[in-house]
């Protein structure tokens, strides 16, 4: 890793005392993402031997660091421990639809990274693929809410919060379109009624 660092002259970080392992590695990585729009297959490998990693694990860590929320805060996946936590206290049922043993399932953040969600246990459901795609970015209730509101209940409220302000968009939509549907008739009337006594 440091050959790599010299040849594209990176810095350390000026203090590493401040940084963990994992924060150090996603440095490393954000630098070179700095350097290629598509990084080299050839230094993903470097990476992963150097970090006693799998190249699967920089992959992911790539398509992570690609996802920021509004704080500018990077959020890592879940990890496979906390997946498996998170499916046994579900009980392996979809919080969304309640369908159990889903063909396809996954895990879901409630509060979507790019909304400022973190990878843990209270902001993580088990979930079918079909729930989990039709939410996307959206936040819903999920049915175990009573359990993530015991874990932690101001991330709980934030959930409900955020889902109030959702829906409070949604009917404003509603509402100026109705209100734009309406006036666009009026003016077709308006435009009409002229169109007739110029005419006769």
């Amino acid at each position: 890793m440091q050959y790599f660092m010299r040849r594209f002259s990176y810095p350390y970080p000026s203090d590493n005392l401040k940084y963990s392992y994992a924060d150090f590695r996603r440095y490393c990585i954000e630098n070179m993402m700095r350097c290629f729009d598509k990084i080299p297959s050839k230094f993903i490998k470097i990476f992963a031997s150097d970090f006693d990693c799998s190249t699967s694990t920089i992959y992911s860590i790539i398509k992570h660091i690609k996802i920021y929320n509004e704080f500018g805060i990077v959020i890592l996946p879940p990890t496979l421990a906390l997946k498996k936590q998170t499916a046994i206290r579900d009980k392996f049922t979809c919080q969304y639809c309640g369908i159990v043993n889903p063909k396809h399932s996954e895990i879901d953040h409630v509060i979507p990274p790019i909304s400022g969600g973190v990878s843990k246990s209270y902001n993580l459901v088990f979930s079918c693929r079909p729930c989990n795609r039709e939410k996307w970015s959206s936040i819903k209730i999920p049915d175990n809410f009573q359990i993530l509101f015991l874990e932690n209940p101001e991330w709980a409220a934030k959930i409900k919060f955020l889902h109030q302000k959702q829906e409070n968009i949604k009917i404003t939509l509603i509402l100026q379109q109705s209100y734009d549907e309406h006036i666009r008739n009026k003016n077709i009337a308006y435009i009409h009624s002229n169109y007739r006594r110029i005419k006769s």
